[in-house]
């Protein structure tokens, strides 16, 4: 196992947080939260850092914006793997517009390459990102300095919608 993050711990701890919005002065990034969890008490929400989810649903952008927030970790080595995967817990409900993806970096994280779900709803279920099947990218076991990132676009039509929740999320390599 390369990373293991249930969000029961300190936080960001080796996450690297980024949002384009401020509330009060404080980036709207993914932190813990208590209103949906598969295991434990914490899990995941994208607006976490500065909101309630009990309390508020997933925010809006600005008109004509759109409201980014992202969670990184790396850099990791897959120099010796043969195998590779992420694998994490998702629920989600978002709105027609609304993008929640995972993608990874070879390249110091100016490109990224995965999969994304965009509108609907989904209770929980274990989703598996194949590290020797990534999206254009193929098959990364071999790199050297790999990112991993989650991400959320919420766009500016305001719907009530309470945006994607992971937990259990494991790297691991073989």
């Amino acid at each position: 196992t390369i990373h293991a993050e249930t969000f029961e711990g300190a936080w960001p701890n080796s996450w690297y947080c980024n949002g384009n919005y401020t509330a009060s002065g404080q980036d709207i990034t993914w932190a813990p939260q208590t209103y949906a969890v598969h295991n434990g008490t914490r899990a995941g929400w994208p607006h976490a850092s500065a909101f309630d989810p009990h309390d508020y649903y997933l925010l809006s952008a600005n008109a004509g914006t759109t409201m980014t927030s992202e969670m990184i970790y790396g850099p990791f080595d897959l120099s010796a793997a043969t195998d590779a995967r992420v694998r994490f817990w998702l629920a989600y409900d978002l709105g027609a517009n609304d993008v929640f993806a995972w993608a990874v970096s070879a390249d110091g994280g100016n490109n990224w390459y995965g999969t994304q779900v965009a509108g609907g709803i989904s209770p929980w279920s274990e989703v598996t990102f194949d590290l020797k099947a990534v999206p254009t990218l193929g098959n990364i076991c071999g790199q050297t300095s790999v990112y991993f990132m989650f991400a959320c676009d919420s766009d500016d039509q305001a719907t009530q919608n309470e945006g994607p929740f992971i937990d259990d999320v494991v790297i691991e390599a073989y």
